[in-house]
Parts: structure tokens; sequence; C-alpha cells
């Protein structure tokens, strides 16, 4: 994926669950030197929104680049997608920092977020 081109992609989460995705990258893309920041936000504003009962402008997800398998790996625990608000809906971006210059940010990957609300499973939802 070159970062010259501008890549999109979706996430759909649902409550309570855990949430992983891997992002393929070109095959010149190399993890040497680099560091990201990839978050969830209500709008481009960064307005706040209430997250486990709290008031927060993102939530941060765990990022791992690697460089063998061209890959930058995003993951949420259950705990994380638990504590959105039912049907939010927002964006999500991979900002990457070459360390080496120390002032070159490029996004690499952005998108929208729906987060489902989870059901509770009970034994009259069985007829049991």
């Amino acid at each position: 994926m070159p970062e010259t081109s501008r890549t999109f992609a979706n996430i759909e989460l649902k409550q309570g669950e855990d949430y992983e995705l891997v992002v393929t990258m070109d095959s010149s893309w190399v993890t040497t030197n680099k560091t990201w920041s990839a978050n969830i936000f209500k709008d481009y504003d960064r307005t706040s929104f209430t997250h486990s009962g709290s008031s927060v402008a993102i939530v941060a997800m765990d990022v791992a680049g690697d460089n063998s398998a061209k890959t930058i790996t995003l993951t949420l625990t259950a705990a994380q997608t638990q504590g959105f608000p039912d049907d939010f809906e927002g964006y999500w971006d991979i900002i990457e920092k070459d360390t080496t210059s120390g002032t070159k940010y490029t996004k690499q990957v952005e998108g929208e977020v729906i987060v489902w609300n989870s059901g509770t499973l009970t034994s009259d939802t069985f007829g049991t």
C-alpha cells in the first residue's frame, strides 16, 4: 500500500468481543524506525464521547508491525469493545511516524467504525 494513496477500511465491532484487524502493506514497506498510533474517535474534531463510563476523545488500539509478514495488526480487547456506547458510529485511522526523521507522519489507513450492541443470552431466549 503506497503512502501516496488513500486507503480505506471500515471496522464493525461487536460489544464485548475481542477484535483484530491485520492490514497487509506493499512488499517495499518496512517497520524499521517506525512507530504507529491507531485510534477510534467520534468525529474529526475529536468530540468527546462516553467510553467505559468516562468522557474520552479517542480509544487507542494496540498496534504491532511485522516486517517479515509486511503487516500492521490492530487489536481491541472484549473490555474495550464493551465500553463503547450502543450503536456508536465514528472513525479510525493508523498514523505512522518515521522515527529517523522525527517529523514524517503518514496516514496509512482510515475508515468508519460501527459498534453493534450486544444482547444478553438468558434462559428465556432459548425457551428453557
